[in-house]
């Protein structure tokens, strides 16, 4: 029986225009709306980057030197990743009970492999 994984919560800090955000996703469908420049291709964008690594260094706020990047699925799976003006400091993947720090290939190879993509 293949797990289905859903994201149940997302955390930005200093993020393009996310100053500190935090979404929580319901089951089903959730709309995202808002006005123009109000920060909701960054949700996504942020989203992508958690999962995957991607992108990271265009998405650090402008005049901040720090941001960060909290992505929750459930079951259990949380990745945190911090960002500064010199770079992507790491990420932290906690499975369960499980803590490891690795890098964005290892993560994204692991979540491809746990969501079976």
């Amino acid at each position: 029986m293949t797990l289905s994984y859903r994201i149940r919560k997302l955390r930005i800090k200093n993020i393009k225009s996310h100053v500190d955000t935090e979404v929580e996703f319901s089951d089903g469908m959730n709309i995202i709306q808002g006005d123009i420049g109000s920060g909701k291709s960054t949700i996504l964008q942020s989203i992508e980057a958690g999962l995957f690594g991607y992108g990271m260094s265009s998405l650090l706020r402008a005049g901040e030197s720090e941001g960060e990047i909290e992505v929750v699925l459930d079951p259990l799976i949380q990745i945190d990743w911090r960002l500064t003006t010199k770079g992507v400091k790491g990420g932290e993947i906690f499975d369960g009970n499980v803590a490891a720090r690795l890098s964005s290939g290892e993560i994204r190879s692991f979540i491809v492999k746990k969501l079976e993509l």
